[in-house]
């Protein structure tokens, strides 16, 4: 429950809430709206850029460590963000987030696979309500924000909430993969199997590496679309 509700928080923060800036920061900068949502593209495109290593990374090491690093790493960028007058910095600070989105917004169901594997059904049932609910709960209040402060101090309640999930991970998340000895077991058998099924080929069934393949590419081409 607590991790749900932490990557609810970062949905609607690192996600939904940004399009509620745009017309602010436009007054307030005059940056066209294409030079402000070419930051959140850029961050989006990173975010897939980093998924299949990332994610080679978390099924050995564990997604504990990531998704604190990523948290506070989120609170501070975003936090970085309500004092951005450069174009330069803002398209910096949309960079660190597209980091930050890799490591907090797809790591968390890897965490049900290593921790709670007995009740992964019902652990990713519950967290996809949670995080279902995010634009919810983030579009409404970040609008509150803005409207009763301008938009920078909107950014600073909304960077607490990221360091705050930071913290909500390290506590309730063990650290660890789970399973360290079979995940790397698991990875010399995937490269066995790329080394003698080069196309995913297994005698004529589609085998894990050709559906490993399949979804890497899903993920990269979904958030490729999203970018442009």
């Amino acid at each position: 429950m607590p991790v749900s509700i932490g990557q609810t928080a970062l949905w609607g923060v690192l996600y939904y809430s940004f399009s509620l800036f745009i017309m602010p920061m436009h007054n307030s900068l005059n940056w066209s709206t294409e030079k402000l949502t070419f930051g959140y593209s850029l961050a989006i495109l990173i975010s897939g850029l980093l998924a299949i290593p990332l994610g080679r990374w978390v099924d050995l090491k564990g997604a504990r460590d990531v998704l604190v690093v990523g948290s506070f790493g989120a609170g501070v960028a975003i936090f970085m963000l309500s004092f951005s007058h450069s174009y330069l910095i803002y398209l910096t600070l949309w960079s660190l987030i597209g980091i930050t989105m890799a490591f907090t917004l797809q790591t968390v169901n890897v965490v049900y696979v290593q921790h709670a594997s007995d009740s992964i059904r019902k652990a990713v049932i519950v967290s996809s309500l949670f995080t279902g609910m995010s634009a919810t709960i983030f579009i409404p209040f970040t609008q509150y924000l803005i409207n009763q402060f301008d938009w920078r101090l909107s950014f600073i309640p909304l960077s607490v909430i990221c360091v705050i999930c930071g913290f909500i991970f390290m506590m309730v998340i063990p650290a660890g993969n789970g399973n360290v000895s079979k995940a790397d077991n698991e990875t010399k058998e995937k490269k066995v199997y790329l080394r003698h099924y080069p196309n995913g080929d297994c005698g004529g069934n589609t085998c894990f590496v050709q559906q490993l393949r399949n979804f890497n590419e899903f993920s990269f081409t979904f958030n490729t679309y999203f970018t442009v």
